[in-house]
């Protein structure tokens, strides 16, 4: 799979500091059985400055685009072994006119239609392009084509929640059509629709419903986007989510002090990897409440004295909370010459992504919920029970430490 992307590369010249930077495009490929992507640029002769260089030359980037698309597809079906430096090369023997390229040039000035299996293009030009899928030639495409599509361009992108999010709609609408597709212009109201209802039937929380619809509403109105539908938001047009994902649950009760006891007096000593993720939550409501993504990405460099000084992931604030004995007594728990982590989920499993942690908790704080009668427990609740207890009359015993 290649992907192309259009970027601006400015003049490093000392000697003329106000010569104009250079249209330069990014070919990234990734081989079956490989997760990793690798790229190279090559720098074209369209100029102009930061802000206008490719808009203002639009119709020239296009073009460089297909010679650069034409040259993946016809090395590809050529079935030789080839690199990226062979297409940087191809496409520099093309742009100055080379004799061994015109057949190229020939194909690209004619606008084919992309295959969508091999090719994709930034989000900025894909509507400039068709594609075709090969299992269905000349049509549009289907979705869950172009759902994968866009997965591997996030990917690419660096964007890897949105990829995941693609990658786990696309395997849900997939069991819903039995692992068929459905062309891109077949779909309508009705399908929607009948994709909400098997939602609701197959058993799926609301908020999984609504995950889902509304990542298929973003893929849709991408497709629209792209020139591959004519509708888009109209799909959904009408459609209030709180409505089609059910009633509104009742709002939790937050946890209270004797469930809060009840939590951290578990004994998990038969299942080390719970009693962890029960002294993580534990922890973090003994530090004011904290996410998860930040306790578990806590080293011992966040630890001064008895002061824990922390970035906060999610909104990148700063923020330094005084450790009482009960938050002490965790850390030196999990102390460790042989963790950087204080909590060894990140040490343990190497390579581990941030979701893989996050559904390994998940999964240990249902059990912790069910083993203290409160089965609607989830990690975050670490943070509201702070809250709460706070505005409270238990707050002088909190800061105690007789919770």
């Amino acid at each position: 799979m290649f992907l192309i992307t259009t970027g601006f590369q400015q003049s490093r010249s000392r000697l003329h500091p106000d010569k104009p930077g250079r249209v330069v495009f990014r070919i990234a490929r990734k081989d079956d059985g490989d997760p990793a992507w690798t790229s190279r640029k090559v720098t074209s002769d369209i100029c102009g400055d930061r802000d206008s260089a490719v808009n203002d030359n639009r119709d020239k980037v296009i073009a460089c685009l297909r010679i650069i698309s034409c040259i993946i597809e016809m090395r590809h079906d050529s079935a030789c072994p080839f690199t990226l430096d062979d297409i940087v090369s191809d496409f520099r023997k093309a742009a100055a006119g080379d004799r061994s390229m015109v057949g190229v040039i020939a194909r690209a000035s004619e606008d084919p239609p992309l295959r969508a299996d091999i090719i994709s293009v930034g989000n900025g030009f894909r509507r400039d392009f068709k594609f075709v899928y090969p299992d269905k030639p000349g049509a549009p495409g289907g979705l869950l084509c172009y759902m994968s599509d866009l997965s591997r361009e996030a990917r690419a992108a660096g964007k890897i929640s949105i990829s995941r999010s693609y990658s786990s709609t696309r395997g849900s609408i997939s069991r819903f059509l039995d692992g068929a597709d459905i062309d891109l212009g077949d779909i309508d109201r009705p399908f929607v629709s009948a994709y909400s209802s098997w939602l609701s039937e197959t058993g799926v929380s609301d908020s999984t419903r609504s995950f889902y619809l509304r990542t298929l509403r973003a893929i849709i109105n991408h497709a629209a986007t792209d020139g591959l539908l004519r509708t888009g938001e109209s799909l959904f047009k009408g459609f209030d989510t709180r409505v089609i994902f059910g009633e509104r649950t009742e709002i939790r009760d937050p946890l209270d002090r004797e469930t809060l006891k009840k939590i951290a007096g578990l004994d998990f000593h038969r299942d080390p990897e719970a009693e962890t993720v029960r002294d993580m939550f534990m922890f973090g409501f003994y530090c004011r409440g904290m996410e998860l993504i930040d306790i578990t990405n806590l080293t011992r460099s966040n630890i001064r004295g008895d002061m824990l000084v922390y970035k906060r992931r999610l909104k990148g604030l700063p923020k330094t909370v005084c450790l009482d004995k009960k938050a002490m007594d965790i850390v030196r728990r999990y102390q460790s010459p042989d963790n950087d982590y204080i909590f060894p989920f990140l040490d343990r499993y190497k390579g581990l992504q941030q979701y893989s942690v996050n559904n390994i908790v998940s999964r240990h704080i249902k059990q912790i919920g069910r083993a203290v009668g409160f089965p609607a427990l989830t990690f975050s609740m670490n943070i509201t029970a702070w809250q709460t207890l706070m505005n409270r009359s238990d707050l002088p015993d909190l800061l105690l430490g007789n919770l």
